[in-house]
């Protein structure tokens, strides 16, 4: 690939009608001219900072769920055993 300076410079001789030689290789394509480090870095940062809060509400979530299932299940062992006693009271 040829950067754009590079291939306007390229033009700019042309139009002046000036004999341009080439030499045309494969190349390999290098990623570290089309990405910033600071956008790797920002992404990094982004994608890492929103798993921490989703682990945080996640862990949150499955606290109060397991808080109410405990407290419904103490409400109703208290409801049995008041039952119970005003069974045995009655009796």
């Amino acid at each position: 690939m040829i950067p754009e300076p590079k291939g306007k410079e390229i033009v700019s001789l042309l139009e002046r009608n000036v004999t341009v030689m080439m030499y045309i290789t494969i190349g390999t394509r290098n990623l570290q001219k089309y990405v910033s480090r600071t956008s790797v870095v920002f992404v990094s940062i982004s994608f890492i900072v929103l798993m921490i809060i989703s682990l945080a509400w996640l862990v949150f979530y499955y606290i109060q769920r397991f808080r109410y299932a405990n407290a419904r299940d103490r409400n109703q062992v208290a409801q049995r055993q008041s039952r119970l006693l005003s069974h045995q009271a009655m009796g």
